[in-house]
């Protein structure tokens, strides 16, 4: 066991700092890169959620590591302190992963359960918020969510009116480009199809997908009949 002067200050430090870049970066993709994107929007987002997510869990597995490596007594001791004194917040976020990760609770979706019932309005990594028939927000510990019977009354649908932008050549019609997104095997023809030109070269699409996972599919269907 090394004491504690020998715990090398400058890798801590270098671990900290590339938690920190981490953060940042996460910050500028989620709140500038994303919403600049045009097509598979929804799902990009809904990914990469996922995706930091786990990068977090890896990042902090890797940390705890390095400081049981460092000093493995008095690196236990903290942590067994840390999770003793924050473990009613702690519980509340590793019940936000897990509903995170399997997609249990969406927005808008109705809820009911001891608690109370209304509309989800937001899913944190701590907490959900839910708006009752009075308009009141609640706020619910995500353990307690996760622990509670819930009966969900009225799940969002999964259908939803997506918009692709389509390159136009000489030749194209919007009524060839219309027919052409009806005959895509993931778009719902039960629903409207809305084409409409808004330059010589381009024209957006309105369609309504049967599932919103197969938004990348309708992306590279247009894609390769450009």
């Amino acid at each position: 066991m090394k004491n504690i002067t020998d715990i090398p200050v400058q890798s801590l430090f270098l671990l900290f700092f590339m938690g920190g870049v981490l953060a940042l970066s996460f910050y500028i993709i989620r709140n500038y890169v994303i919403p600049l994107l045009r097509n598979n929007k929804g799902i990009v987002k809904k990914y990469w959620q996922k995706t930091e997510i786990v990068t977090w869990l890896v990042y902090t597995s890797a940390l705890l590591l390095v400081l049981l490596r460092v000093n493995f007594f008095l690196s236990l001791i903290i942590l067994a302190v840390l999770l003793i004194l924050g473990w009613s917040y702690l519980r509340n976020i590793l019940a936000g992963i897990i509903i995170k990760l399997t997609d249990q609770f969406i927005i808008d979706e109705v809820i009911s359960a001891d608690f109370g019932e209304g509309k989800i309005k937001s899913i944190w990594m701590s907490m959900t918020e839910i708006s009752n028939g009075k308009g009141e927000l609640i706020s619910i510990p995500n353990h307690v969510l996760r622990s509670s019977v819930v009966r969900h009354l009225h799940k969002k649908s999964n259908l939803k009116t997506n918009t692709f932008h389509f390159t136009l050549t000489e030749n194209s019609s919007l009524q060839a480009i219309k027919k052409m997104v009806i005959n895509c095997p993931f778009i719902a023809v039960n629903q409207d199809v809305l084409v409409e030109r808004v330059s010589e070269k381009e024209c957006i699409i309105k369609a309504t997908l049967i599932d919103a996972s197969f938004e990348e599919q309708v992306y590279l269907y247009l894609k390769n009949r450009e």
